[in-house]
């Protein structure tokens, strides 16, 4: 089981030649993937934006203030006669206040706003989940194919070691008589076709670790080492894993929480054709001067309020058309998340099968590689009291390479196995 520490603080000794464990490359993978990075600034942005007032819960307050002047020429003519009559009346109008509107009650679209943003914020967590989970398995193939090749070049080596005590063999007994040259030919022909073959694997597991430098973007001419075995965790049964798919698989739970978000923007639909219902107060000051007419001053500093309410009848049907849109993403988004159950279901038991069938290939192939050693020694014994030839060697030697190649990979097969059930399972990431 991995278990991810957000932002690990990795390779800060960083050299020319670095040792990689599994842990580290993985969290290295983490801190370099973009679309990691990109992804997890979304979740992070849904997570600023769950708030109340953007569910628009919360009033709105403004300050405002407002100052003006004029100056007329002014004509006024009053009912009881009086009339005035000046030229450049100076005028001025000053107004402060704080004003606050809070709607009450909008169809409860704003309780279906802060549920549908919880819910967005949950999605960011998911997506930055399977993200993680891609980044983790893309990680896992590319460090393992790794430790797969550096075993088989172990391996050659071993190889390349008993091929070499026959031509010292074959060499010794051609000094003493009971050998033949063919038979020293035929020893160094082989060696140096084992030479070769060391030499191809060689570059074949520089270009695997240069694939790996490059997901990891690390220097390209630092030289870096990995661990020698492939280590393996034990799984849940079967019916376990899928009893609990949709609890912890992150597909499933991505598909289910879009939905609900789809549900919830049915529901903020369908308040517009609800009432509103809004308070508003304002605590306000107000002051006019104007030097002719009936009132010279007028001032007001109060606090005022009073309740909206308004409903829209008809608007063309558009709110209605929204409202069926909306419906029809939700019925979507429900037939995506029982599609997602099936196929990640029938996906985990494909995964948990393949997982099982690798166990028995290992054992299968762990058992040929013994035979083969086991097969190699007697023919040695053999060849070595005049038994044998060395064209039965010769063959043993390639089925014992051929039995280490295929179990390097049947260990290789069976660790990708297990890592595509955790991850169906959603134990891949902690």
């Amino acid at each position: 089981m991995i278990r991810i520490v957000a932002c690990l603080l990795f390779l800060q000794g960083w050299c020319q030649n670095l040792h990689l464990s599994y842990t580290d490359a993985v969290a290295r993978a983490l801190q370099q993937n973009l679309e990691v990075t990109l992804i997890q600034n979304e979740a992070r942005q849904a997570a600023i934006q769950n708030t109340p007032g953007n569910a628009g819960m919360l009033p709105s307050i403004d300050l405002q203030a407002n100052m003006g002047a004029a100056n007329n020429n002014t004509r006024q003519e009053f009912s009881n006669g009086l009339q005035v009559n000046k030229n450049g009346v100076q005028s001025s109008s000053n107004t402060a206040g704080v004003y606050l509107q809070w709607t009450l009650f909008d169809g409860f679209k704003m309780f279906a706003a802060k549920q549908r943003l919880n819910l967005q914020e949950q999605q960011g967590e998911l997506a930055l989940k399977m993200a993680i989970e891609k980044t983790v398995l893309t990680t896992s193939a590319a460090y393992f194919q790794v430790v797969k090749q550096q075993q088989y070049l172990r391996s050659l080596e071993t190889s390349m070691q008993l091929t070499e005590d026959r031509v010292s063999l074959a060499r010794h007994k051609q000094r003493i008589g009971t050998g033949s040259s063919l038979e020293l030919l035929q020893a160094r022909m082989d060696f140096n076709a084992q030479q070769s073959a060391y030499l191809i694997q060689q570059q074949q597991l520089l270009e695997v670790k240069n694939n790996l430098k490059l997901l990891l973007q690390l220097e390209e001419s630092g030289v870096i080492t990995v661990d020698s075995i492939i280590p393996f965790d034990s799984l849940e049964t079967e019916a376990s894993i899928l009893q609990s798919l949709d609890q912890q698989n992150a597909s499933i739970g991505f598909a289910k929480n879009q939905l609900a978000v789809q549900e919830k923007m049915v529901l903020e639909k369908k308040s517009w054709l609800a009432p509103r219902i809004g308070f508003t107060t304002q605590y306000q000051f107000v002051r006019n001067q104007n030097a002719a007419g009936f009132a010279l001053l007028n001032q007001n500093l109060g606090l005022s309020g009073g309740l909206q309410f308004s409903w829209n009848i008809f608007n063309g049907g558009t709110l209605r058309n929204a409202l069926q849109i909306a419906q029809l993403d939700a019925e979507n988004s429900l037939q995506q998340w029982q599609y997602t159950r099936y196929k990640v279901a029938l996906d985990t038991r494909n995964a948990y099968s393949a997982w099982k069938m690798q166990q028995s290939i290992m054992q299968l192939e762990k058992e040929n590689v013994s035979l083969a050693e086991e097969s190699l020694k007697i023919i040695e014994e053999k060849v070595k009291n005049g038994l044998g030839n060395y064209l039965e060697i010769r063959v043993l030697q390639q089925s014992y390479e051929m039995a280490q190649y295929r179990a390097f990979q049947s260990l290789y097969d069976l660790k990708m196995a297990e890592l595509e059930v955790k991850k169906q399972a959603g134990l891949l990431v902690k």
